[in-house]
């Protein structure tokens, strides 16, 4: 299956999971979203989240980036230490939940008027 790209607008209140349906050349594109679960256990490149608030994401294998630009309440959970390449804020609030084993030192962030906020799990 070639995807390369998912976009998706306006969705609310759904689980949405994406099991091995993705693959590592694919991205994911959500806008102005709300109270939304995502659970990702695809190799990706890229996700994106624009103008989306409440939204809770699960990754379970490797994920090349995520963007975020003007969201609230993103809760993003990495459950296995696998690769995680960058992150980039923009005007959003970010709780990054992180695998014992990851190290915030290997992720490359970038944050212009954001906030993020951080644990071990």
């Amino acid at each position: 299956m070639n995807i390369n790209c998912i976009s998706l607008e306006k969705k609310r209140s759904k689980r949405y999971n994406f099991k091995k349906l993705l693959q590592s050349k694919d991205s994911l594109i959500w806008k102005n979203c709300s109270d939304l679960e995502i659970i990702i256990n695809s190799k990706i490149n890229k996700l994106i989240l624009i103008n989306c608030k409440s939204i809770k994401i699960i990754i379970g294998n490797t994920i090349s980036g995520i963007d975020l630009e003007n969201c609230e309440n993103v809760k993003i959970y990495l459950i296995k230490n696998k690769n995680f390449g960058f992150l980039s804020c923009f005007k959003s609030k970010l709780f990054l939940f992180l695998h014992k084993n990851t190290s915030l030192k290997n992720i490359m962030i970038n944050s212009e008027n954001s906030k993020i906020y951080y644990k071990y799990i």
